[in-house]
Formats: C-alpha cells, sequence, structure tokens
C-alpha cells in the first residue's frame, strides 16, 4: 500500500493543531474557548499517532497490539526515536483517553504543563517517525 498521501495529510494536519497549541500556550489567560480548543488538538494530535502506529506496526508485520500504549511501545522498541520514550508516549494516550473519557474530572493545570513543556511537539515528532517507516522520507 502507498502511504504517501496518508502521511502528507497526516503530518499537515499534526502542524495545524501543534500551532494552534503554540497559540494557546502564549495565551496569558485561558477561558473555556482556549481550554476546550487544546483538549481537542491535544486529542486529535494523539489519535493521529495511535493511527500511524497501528499502520507502521502492520506494514512491519508486527503483532497487532489492542492497547495504544502498548503499540507505540512496540514500535519505539524495534525502531526508537530520539527524545521520544515509549513512557511519554504513554503518558500522552493516558491523557487522550482522559480527554475523551473523563472530561469532567481534566486537570487543567497538567494539560498547561504540557502545553508549557511544549511536550505535544514529542507527538508531533513520533507521528513524523511514523511516516517515515511507512513511505520514507516526509519532505
Amino acid at each position: 500500500m502507498n502511504y504517501q498521501a496518508y502521511c502528507t495529510a497526516l503530518i499537515e494536519q499534526t502542524k495545524v493543531h501543534e500551532r494552534l497549541l503554540d497559540t494557546i500556550r502564549s495565551t496569558p489567560e485561558t477561558g473555556l474557548l482556549e481550554r476546550t480548543a487544546a483538549e481537542r488538538s491535544l486529542q486529535i494530535l494523539i489519535e493521529a499517532a495511535i493511527g500511524a502506529t497501528k499502520h507502521a506496526n502492520k506494514k512491519l508485520n508486527y503483532p497487532a497490539r489492542s492497547e495504544a500504549a502498548s503499540a507505540i511501545a512496540q514500535l519505539l522498541e524495534h525502531h526508537p526515536l530520539t527524545n521520544v520514550s515509549a513512557q511519554e508516549m504513554k503518558g500522552a494516550v493516558g491523557m487522550r483517553n482522559a480527554i475523551v473519557h473523563d472530561y469532567l474530572n481534566l486537570d487543567w493545570e497538567l494539560i498547561r504543563a504540557v502545553l508549557e513543556e511544549q511536550k505535544y511537539k514529542k507527538v508531533g515528532l513520533f507521528v513524523e517517525h511514523c511516516c517515515e517507516l511507512l513511505c520514507g522520507s516526509t519532505d
């Protein structure tokens, strides 16, 4: 299967959401609109990473994993990525699960820390890594 169009669109979308998160990060006062936008952008970034992982694992003939964090760990075990660990990605998947399933109890301070430390950019790097595995260079 040719993944070029998939990877191009996926990377374009991750960059859009990274830019949105950059904007929210630099906003001194965050109201409901900014918080909701940050949550959705984080969710989309992490879901992009999960989807790309599943495609990469399948292409590389690795066993299918039902849990996203273990699928990501499997991929990183065989194809490590400098500055992005399986533990960090497991935390990202946990945040996505909290955003989707436990939205009434979200800890905005935790999300704010992710924004301030720009940890969401690691998810973008991971998506690019998956796309490199799927179809070579993404430039």
